[in-house]
């Protein structure tokens, strides 16, 4: 069993052929009222049956279980969908053909069957190529059997190049000096930025998808030619996005691509829920936000800690979108509080304060996870009261 993309629902029609013969019009006659009918009732049935599918994705789409969803036997693999245009924040951009992908196998139970009850699960949202977080997380742990990453990534590029790069069976030396598939890839490069990745694939997993509050497609900003780590859900700003070197996202941008838009609570609806959520780090350019959101209140309190930039500096966010920091109360309301720039759990105080190894709580640009015991200690001394943690929620909403 496989867990895949645009899982798209096919009705089933009916087709009756009648014959009437001329030898007893009368008969043929009632025979064929008859038949009509049945077809009718047969049609009706069916209509419903596809009414009741349809309200049932629908009822899916806003409340999921911690069960992973149901297996869908009938399915087709080509679909229709309609994107929301980057530009406009509309579904007014043309409607596009998508196909089913496969991502991963399920266990049986309907779970992840890289994440087995007890594993330590990481959650990579926005990918650097020369920096991806995982590989300092694996580092830490690398046993297949210890820790899993999920890494998530609406550009495609970066998504696909860090697939391929990671997969032995494409990216190795024999395909190079056989100048066959790979061959165009740079191997020396791609063991020095993915090297601990490549070492140690089965302990990552990359869903080449935009994270969002919502399933669908999305006409998704692929960056810029000197940063593809800048792509975004959002058009960049007239005046492009500023950096100490250049600004990006004018002269040198890429353009966009209509890629999955996935909400994140239902990838963690197939994750076994006797695993430990580590970490949540998010870098999605002026979405963290909507990322956060779109993990779940239910999922997002099993996550030990989370670390986001929470910023819009440089993208036309549309003003309905733009958070205006609301990441803080909406934190805060479901226990979290920060501490040096990582937004720590409340609820695991006890659990810092027991660990024996050390944390995933940090990403690739900091030295590394801060001790165990003074994360404990700060937990203590800033826990939410009762009565706060309800105004927040209430704020937050």
């Amino acid at each position: 069993m496989l867990i895949d993309i645009d899982i798209i629902c096919t009705l089933s029609t009916v087709e009756v052929t009648l014959f009437m013969t001329s030898f007893d019009a009368l008969h043929g006659l009632l025979a064929f009222v008859a038949l009509m009918a049945v077809a009718f009732a047969v049609l009706v049935r069916n209509d419903n049956h596809g009414s009741s599918i349809r309200e049932l994705q629908q009822d899916h789409k806003m409340t999921m279980s911690h069960s992973p969803p149901a297996q869908v036997k009938e399915l087709r693999v080509l679909g229709r969908s309609q994107p929301t245009d980057i530009s406009s924040d509309t579904s007014s951009a043309p409607s596009v053909l998508t196909i089913q992908m496969p991502l991963m196998p399920l266990e049986a139970t309907g779970y992840v069957k890289a994440v087995q009850p007890g594993m330590r699960v990481a959650l990579d949202v926005g990918i650097g190529l020369n920096s991806p977080s995982a590989a300092r997380w694996i580092g830490l742990y690398p046993d297949p059997a210890r820790l899993h990453v999920f890494g998530v990534e609406g550009n495609p590029y970066v998504a696909w190049s860090v697939r391929l790069a990671t997969d032995p069976r494409f990216a190795n030396d024999m395909s190079t000096t056989a100048k066959t598939w790979a061959a165009p890839m740079d191997l020396h490069r791609v063991n020095a930025t993915l090297g601990t990745l490549r070492a140690h694939h089965m302990q990552y997993s990359m869903i080449p998808a935009a994270a969002g509050t919502s399933d669908g497609w999305v006409d998704f900003n692929l960056g810029d030619y000197y940063s593809t780590s800048v792509g975004s859900l959002f058009a960049f700003a007239r005046g492009g996005l500023k950096t100490k070197r250049r600004t990006l996202g004018k002269e040198h941008a890429i353009g966009s691509a209509t890629v999955p838009l996935l909400r994140l609570a239902h990838l963690l609806d197939f994750v076994h829920p006797d695993a430990h959520l580590e970490v949540l780090k998010i870098d999605a350019q002026a979405a963290d936000y909507e990322v956060l959101v779109g993990v779940g209140t239910a999922h997002l309190k099993r996550f030990k800690c989370v670390l986001g930039e929470f910023g819009a500096s440089g993208y036309a966010v549309p003003k309905e979108r733009y958070h205006k920091r609301k990441e803080k109360a909406f934190l805060e309301a479901n226990g979290f509080v920060s501490f040096h720039k990582v937004w720590f759990n409340t609820a695991f105080a006890q659990a810092f304060e027991t660990a024996t190894e050390p944390n995933l709580c940090f990403n690739y640009e900091m030295n590394g996870p801060l001790p165990n015991l003074d994360i404990a200690q700060a937990l203590r001394v800033r826990q939410l009261p009762t009565k706060q943690s309800r105004a927040l929620a209430e704020r937050a909403h």
